[in-house]
């Protein structure tokens, strides 16, 4: 059975069998190749099968894939080639059963959720660069996060299945009164100290 393996150094770190479609590799959980570490993206590459050919394709990833030392968005695996993400190096077997072909035949593998998508009772990993750059895009005037669109085509919405949802927490009447009460207390002891040092 195809397979592939990730070595870190001299270490080996995963080893998946290759038994669908396609096989999603990144540092996502639900990925079929889960690698944690901040330089591998969510979802950074997959390996599809394609007729009779086991392809590899970057997914957009921040930091690319090289193929035996060559970077790539798309290549034709052979036997013993060498995918590196990041410091990690995945060699691609392609011996065993099942072969390409009864691959290829396989029902296409059912889509994993989708990196943009934002559970809001999950947990999220990101690494301090991710937190920094998530806390300077924080607009006060809207009283959230104003992220860009990834392509013209992106939706943006409260659902799960937008490709950027926005999660704003609503804000209750009491909280409300609570924030326009301390505002009104701020601004009283402002006119009182501007008061007091305007007396001779």
């Amino acid at each position: 059975m195809p397979s592939l393996t990730v070595r870190l150094r001299d270490r080996q770190v995963a080893h998946a069998q290759i038994v669908k479609a396609e096989t999603r590799i990144g540092r996502d959980p639900l990925c079929d190749v889960a690698i944690d570490n901040a330089a591998v993206s969510r979802v950074h590459a997959a390996l599809r099968i394609e007729g009779n050919d086991a392809v590899i394709v970057d997914c957009d990833s921040a930091n690319g894939i090289l193929v035996n030392g060559v970077a790539t968005k798309w290549q034709v695996l052979k036997d013993g080639d060498v995918i590196q993400i990041a410091k990690f190096h995945i060699t691609y077997a392609a011996s065993g059963a099942p072969s390409i072909a009864e691959l290829a035949r396989m029902k296409p593998a059912e889509p994993a959720a989708s990196p943009d998508t934002i559970n809001p009772d999950g947990t999220v990993h990101m690494s301090s660069g991710e937190i920094q750059k998530l806390m300077r895009s924080y607009d006060p005037e809207i009283g959230g996060i104003a992220a860009p669109l990834k392509r013209p085509a992106s939706t943006a919405a409260r659902a799960p299945a937008s490709q950027t949802a926005i999660m704003q927490t609503p804000v209750s009447k009491e909280r409300r009164l609570i924030i326009a009460m301390s505002i009104a207390i701020l601004v009283l002891i402002v006119i009182v100290v501007a008061l007091a040092l305007k007396k001779p």
